[in-house]
């Protein structure tokens, strides 16, 4: 399957431009021993790590504490899929990683997503709105895929404007207080081990701690040299 993708990948490279990087990534959980010896011996370089986190719900969650002019809605009908897949790119521009792509692309594949997911649910989309304008999001799924008693945050970002004001931090005490009344028994999610915008700090503050048997290391290997245009620190 790693040689299949290599050549896959090889195939797309005339796809980029001639002066940029072009890199081919997989992964494998931190405590599967033979998926890190297949990887490295791929040639591939261990370059990160990340984290599932989660917190269970048996006390009692927090009330969202919501910033002087910020309020919070879910999705509403399809026309606001596109302002929300602006506003993820907008926040996470800071993401390790990070590479811009065409709206139309992103839009794309989050449509075709949601609509192949059965367990799509506008009523967990939180927007966090500031005026007419998305502040910041935590787009949530009814459970994990390994744990049906935990719910999922899938995407959770702030907008740079709105940044350090206590948004990402309401917005998961309002998915938390969500799930709690939905009955679930604990809230999971995924982040960068060593976050640019320190998210785990963010996480931990708000009582969540890493589930020890699902770190994901990735790994990464480079098919052609070039310039490197994915994120890889913040702008000063």
């Amino acid at each position: 399957l790693l040689d299949w993708a290599e050549k896959r990948a090889r195939k797309a490279i005339s796809r980029v431009p001639d002066d940029l990087q072009v890199v081919i990534e997989s992964g494998t959980y931190h405590i599967f021993q033979h998926g890190h010896d297949r990887l490295i011996k791929h040639e591939m370089i261990l370059v990160r790590h990340f984290l599932t986190m989660s917190i269970e719900l048996e006390r009692t969650v927090p009330d969202p504490r919501w910033p002087k002019g910020i309020t919070v809605r879910k999705m509403g009908d399809g026309d606001d899929l596109e302002p929300i897949i602006r506003a993820i790119q907008d926040a996470f521009q800071d993401h390790w990683g990070y590479v811009q792509q065409p709206i139309e692309d992103s839009l794309e594949r989050w449509s075709h997503f949601i609509r192949a997911k059965e367990d799509f649910d506008p009523n967990l989309w939180f927007l966090a709105m500031a005026g007419e304008e998305i502040a910041g999001m935590s787009l949530c799924w009814p459970k994990d895929n390994q744990d049906k008693e935990m719910g999922w945050v899938e995407i959770l970002g702030v907008r740079r404007p709105w940044r350090k004001q206590g948004i990402g931090l309401a917005l998961l005490h309002h998915s938390f207080g969500e799930f709690t009344d939905r009955g679930q028994k604990r809230v999971g999610l995924g982040v960068d081990a060593t976050s640019l915008t320190g998210a785990t700090r963010l996480y931990k503050r708000a009582g969540m701690s890493p589930i020890v048997n699902r770190q994901f290391d990735l790994y990464q290997k480079v098919l052609r040299q070039g310039r490197d245009i994915s994120k890889q620190q913040l702008s000063k």
